[in-house]
């Protein structure tokens, strides 16, 4: 295997990168493949698309594998070069912003503004390795058939011909873009890794936590079930109004009447069973929320990685999911396919969940997702459920409830 790292850049190089981003990325390869052979070559220049064609020009020379592109003012995983070589595509590139606000990802699908022909893409929405229509050069390995195909065809790296101009016009793309185009042309698909993610280097270093989603195309939209267990079916439509006012994302809302009161937990496990969905959050006909609270509450989950959302209750900061956010896949682990252990009736099933979030490292929380009970005829909880708890809790640590 014979990689060549590709650094086209203006004069100035960011010392983090060279000095310890770069030897860790090199040191990570030759750890993992006895038999990489890398190659390092620096061009500089005001013209980007002129030092990339004069790397290419040479890798064309010599028996080279992949070119991986690493813009010299951000910082990659050190193990990109497995990462993005184990994949077996052609063209795969890594997930980062660009060096000012609003911080915009640089990955894209295609749109129908002819002036502005791309559309940002959501990053939380990508799941592992997904075919888009747009990269960023930074991060970007591309194995060298795609290279000797356009070199045979003579084409290079270029801007688009209105690059530059102060207005909004046909012909504007930079030269990543024009290149993502070419390769569509010739049949080879452009993909991105969701778990390569990159920092740019400005003033600071800028990372996804800086971007704010605003309009993003989702690749994966998810489809997001919110379950009211019910007993006054006029009080949980009111209550449903105000929530989907104040989600800021988008969701489907179902009312669960509990026209034989068999109780909160038996109510909503039989919701669950009912309605598919790739996450659900269970709720109460007293629940209010605050502004942009399902906004807040998915992408916590997604930047963290997590399966349960503690939404903020006003009161356990965090420590209990009173009212929960939960993904599918982590529903499916304890209960046979039940949001909540069958034998409660009306309380604990949600501090039995919190409970194994915690030990599984699962629990997220967000102060801005807000859903607040409001009860001003509070009863006290549930004892025999109380007592159910605490029996179980007593081997909570040795078997998970399994």
């Amino acid at each position: 295997m014979r990689i060549l790292i590709g650094l086209p850049t203006p004069e100035t190089v960011s010392s983090n990168f060279s000095l310890k981003n770069l030897p860790e990325i090199i040191a990570d390869a030759k750890q993992r493949y006895k038999d990489i052979e890398l190659f390092v070559m620096y061009k500089t220049g005001v013209m980007t698309s002129s030092n990339r064609n004069y790397i290419v020009s040479h890798a064309l020379e010599n028996d080279i594998d992949a070119i991986l592109w690493l813009d010299t003012d951000m910082i990659y995983p050190a193990d990109i070069i497995y990462a993005l070589w184990e994949a077996q595509k052609d063209i795969i590139g890594s997930i980062y912003v660009k060096r000012s606000a609003p911080y915009d990802p640089v990955v894209y699908v295609k749109g129908n503004n002819p002036n502005k022909p791309y559309k940002i893409v959501d990053p939380y929405s990508l799941k592992g390795i997904t075919e888009v229509d747009g990269l960023g050069f930074g991060g970007l390995m591309v194995k060298m058939n795609v290279y000797r195909e356009m070199a045979s065809k003579n084409i290079w790296h270029r801007y688009g011909e209105a690059f530059g101009f102060p207005y909004e016009q046909p012909k504007q793309e930079s030269h990543d873009f024009i290149f993502c185009q070419d390769a569509q042309k010739l049949g080879y698909k452009i993909y991105v890794h969701n778990k390569v993610r990159c920092g740019h280097i400005t003033e600071k270093m800028v990372t996804l936590d800086d971007w704010v989603p605003n309009g993003a195309v989702l690749m994966d939209e998810p489809k997001i079930a919110v379950l009211m267990p019910s007993i006054d079916v006029e009080k949980a439509e009111r209550t449903i109004k105000q929530m989907q006012r104040r989600a800021s994302f988008l969701a489907e809302y179902f009312i669960l009447e509990d026209k034989a009161r068999s109780g909160y937990v038996a109510t909503i496990n039989q919701g669950v069973k009912n309605i598919e969905a790739d996450y659900y959050i269970y709720t109460a006909e007293d629940a209010y929320c605050g502004l942009n609270w399902l906004y807040h509450a998915y992408y916590e989950l997604q930047k963290t990685g997590k399966n349960l959302l503690a939404f903020n209750d006003g009161k356990n900061e965090g420590k209990l999911a009173t009212f929960g956010m939960i993904s599918k896949e982590y529903l499916q682990k304890y209960y046979g396919g039940n949001l909540f252990f069958d034998k409660y009736c009306s309380h604990y099933g949600d501090t039995e969940l919190t409970m194994m979030a915690l030990a599984d490292n699962e629990l997220a929380y967000n102060p801005h997702a807000m859903m607040i009970e409001v009860d001003y005829n509070k009863h006290a909880a549930n004892q025999l459920d109380k007592i159910l708890y605490n029996q179980r809790a007593v081997n909570f640590k040795i078997n998970h409830f399994s």
